[in-house]
C-alpha cells in the first residue's frame, strides 16, 4: 500500500473524523467530499490493517485501535506540518510574524522593543481564535481563565503560552469617590458595580462568584463581553471595571482613572499558538515575553 496514506492531510482527516465521529460534518469541515473521506479512510485502515471506527450503526464510533492511534495521528500530523512550514520558511527567508491583540494592546506591544518582522493586528478575542484557527495570524494575546484556554487546547489543537503575570487593576472615572487614592481596597470597591469582562478574565457567572470568593467580599458584578463594552456605563456613573494594568493603562488618556488593588491581583497574559507553530514564531514570542515580565506589574494573589 502507498505510504502517501501516512501524509499529513490524510492523519489530519482521521484527526477531523474522530473529533466529529460524523462524516459528513467531518467531510464538510475538510471541504472534500463524503465519498472521498470515506475512500481515504478505508485505505488507511487497510494500511494500518486496522478498523479505526465501528460504522455497523448510524452512529460514528471510535474502535480500541482508532482510540489508540489518536495520539500518533496527532504526533505524526504536527510533526509533518512543522517540517513542511520550515522548509517553506528557508525557502522564503524571514518570517513575518502577525499577532492579533486587543486595540489596548497594540501600543503595549510596540514598547516591549520587537522587530520589522512583527506585525500586530487589531482584533477580539473571538475574531483573533478565529483568524488563528484559519491560519491568518500567527499568535493571538489573551489573559484568559484557565478552563477556557484548556476548552481551546483540546479542540484547537492549540498551546496556551504564558509571557507574564500582570496585576489587575479597577478603571473609573476620576471624579470617583475612590480615584482620590493611588490603589484600591477590595472592600471599598465592592461597594460599587463592579464590570468584569468575559473576553480578559475569562468571567462567567461562576466564574464571578470565584473571584469574589477569592477576595473575600460580595459585591454587585456585571459580567460584561469586553472592558471596552463597560466603559460607556463606567463613565456615566459610579461603577468600576476590572482588568489587566498593562492592557487597560492606556484608558487613563480618556479620562479614566486606573488603580491597581491592594492587595495585589494577579492574571495571566498570555499567546494561543496553533501545535504547528514554527520555531520563528515561538522565539518571537519569547522576546515578547522578556519584554513583557520587564514592564507588567507584581502581583501576589492569584484570580
Amino acid at each position: 500500500m502507498d505510504s502517501d496514506f501516512f501524509h499529513p492531510r490524510t492523519l489530519q482527516l482521521f484527526c477531523v473524523l474522530a473529533e466529529e465521529l460524523h462524516f459528513g460534518r467531518a467531510a464538510a469541515r475538510l471541504g472534500i467530499p463524503q465519498s472521498s473521506l470515506s475512500d481515504q479512510l478505508r485505505q488507511l485502515e487497510s494500511l494500518l490493517d486496522a478498523v479505526l471506527f465501528d460504522r455497523s450503526s448510524r452512529v460514528v464510533k471510535l474502535t480500541p485501535a482508532g482510540r489508540a492511534f489518536i495520539p500518533t495521528a496527532r504526533r505524526g500530523r504536527d510533526d509533518a506540518l512543522r517540517l513542511v512550514i520550515a522548509a517553506q520558511q528557508a525557502l522564503k527567508g524571514p518570517q513575518m510574524i502577525r499577532i492579533g491583540v486587543g486595540v489596548g494592546a497594540i501600543g503595549l506591544i510596540d514598547r516591549v522593543g520587537i522587530d520589522e518582522r512583527l506585525r500586530t493586528e487589531a482584533m477580539n478575542v473571538d475574531e483573533g481564535t478565529l483568524a488563528l484557527r484559519r491560519g491568518e495570524i500567527d499568535a493571538v494575546l489573551l489573559s484568559e481563565s484557565d478552563r477556557w484556554r484548556r476548552q481551546l487546547m483540546v479542540t484547537d489543537g492549540m498551546d496556551w503560552y504564558p509571557i507574564c503575570t500582570d496585576g489587575i487593576c479597577g478603571v473609573m472615572r476620576r471624579d470617583h469617590p475612590l480615584a482620590g487614592k493611588p490603589t484600591l481596597g477590595l472592600a471599598s470597591a465592592a461597594r460599587f458595580e463592579l464590570f468584569l469582562s468575559a473576553n480578559s478574565l475569562g468571567a462567567t457567572s461562576h466564574r464571578a462568584e470565584k473571584f469574589m470568593a477569592v477576595l473575600g467580599v460580595t459585591a454587585n458584578v456585571k459580567i460584561r463581553k469586553n472592558t471596552l463594552e463597560a466603559l460607556p456605563e463606567v463613565m456615566s456613573g459610579s461603577g468600576i471595571a476590572l482588568g489587566s494594568i498593562a492592557m487597560l493603562s492606556w484608558l487613563s488618556s480618556m479620562g479614566l482613572a486606573i488603580r491597581p488593588f491592594e492587595p495585589n491581583l494577579a492574571m495571566t497574559l498570555g499567546f494561543l499558538i496553533r501545535h504547528t507553530a514554527p520555531a520563528s514564531v515561538r522565539a518571537q514570542l519569547e522576546r515578547i515575553a522578556d519584554g513583557f515580565a520587564a514592564i507588567s506589574a507584581p502581583a501576589t494573589v492569584a484570580v
